[in-house]
């Protein structure tokens, strides 16, 4: 409804805005495990290139990747996960949020996790973009795509 003083009542219907249409959807797919035994990020073999259509779109990602992680000693071992648009880290689960985490008393344990999670970006570009999952191992091991698991990334533009 808007605002029309030339009508009876002062109001008028309006056409529907153009926000919130799916405009294209990217998929990214990988099955290759990742091994990483390092506190610093690395790949995770998963990503997918999108371009938006306007500057003005968001881009829903939505990821799906199964975790392991190893602890063989008496202390506890976390993992991270971060997604990352080109160069620029966007989300991160940090140490103490929804990170991998393995309890240990002693002896080896292992954590195996899925992780399914969306973000909401706002890239204000219409030049293309690659997002992509990076690990890092507060454990003696962690392997992203599991068992050969396939492990997917959804880019989802939305108009504004």
């Amino acid at each position: 409804m808007t605002a029309d003083s030339t009508t009876a009542t002062g109001l008028k219907w309006a056409a529907a805005s153009g926000g919130g249409k799916l405009l294209q959807v990217v998929t990214g797919t990988t099955s290759t495990i990742a091994n990483v035994a390092s506190a610093t990020f690395a790949d995770t073999n998963l990503t997918a290139t999108i371009t938006p259509s306007a500057n003005t779109s968001k881009i829903l990602i939505l990821t799906q990747q199964l975790f392991r992680a190893d602890a063989t000693g008496a202390d506890d071992r976390q993992g991270r996960v971060r997604l990352r648009r080109d160069s620029t880290t966007i989300w991160d689960t940090g140490l103490n949020e929804m990170g991998i985490y393995v309890a240990s008393n002693s002896g080896a344990l292992q954590s195996v996790q899925l992780f399914n999670y969306a973000y909401m970006d706002s890239p204000a570009t219409t030049s293309a973009i690659t997002y992509k999952t990076q690990c890092a191992s507060g454990s003696d091991n962690m392997s992203a795509n599991y068992q050969s698991t396939v492990s997917s990334i959804h880019l989802l533009e939305i108009g504004a």
